[in-house]
């Protein structure tokens, strides 16, 4: 049974758009990555050896953040 709860965290190819799906930001995985080197994005958290996300909180903040500049 599926349930529609919110994410707690978001790997990079739900954030940035990828050949195989659209994402929550119009850009791409790369562009995420050299925000996060800058400063510019929230830094990932290691889920596992192999596994980075990012906290839905952070991104979802930065969201607003950046809605709230462009006004």
């Amino acid at each position: 049974m599926k349930t529609n709860r919110t994410p707690t965290h978001y790997r990079v190819n739900q954030i940035a758009n990828t050949p195989k799906s659209d994402g929550l930001i119009p850009v791409s995985v790369s562009t995420i990555w050299r925000w996060v080197a800058a400063g510019d994005f929230p830094k990932p958290v290691k889920l596992s050896p192999r596994t980075t996300a990012w906290r839905a909180s952070d991104v979802h903040a930065w969201l607003e953040s950046r809605k709230e500049a462009a006004q």
